[in-house]
């Protein structure tokens, strides 16, 4: 079972791995600095569309970003 901490400890990881700022990579996919730090600290849940777009900058699955897969 997967939560909103492991998602967003994922996507911090897989953006901080990439050297990615926070700002740069929310634009990369569409979405504001502050959305994607309340989706890095749990505040909320990625859509299917946001995690789409991150598996595609990211080059992973989704069972990665959903914690699924290491």
């Amino acid at each position: 079972m997967t939560n909103q901490n492991t998602i967003g400890s994922t996507i911090r990881r897989l953006r901080t791995e990439r050297g990615l700022h926070r700002d740069d990579f929310a634009k990369r996919i569409g979405i504001e600095g502050g959305h994607l730090y309340r989706l890095e600290e749990g505040f909320h849940s990625p859509s299917a569309k946001i995690i789409t777009k991150m598996c595609l900058e990211f080059q992973v699955s989704a069972d990665v970003i959903l914690g699924i897969k290491n």
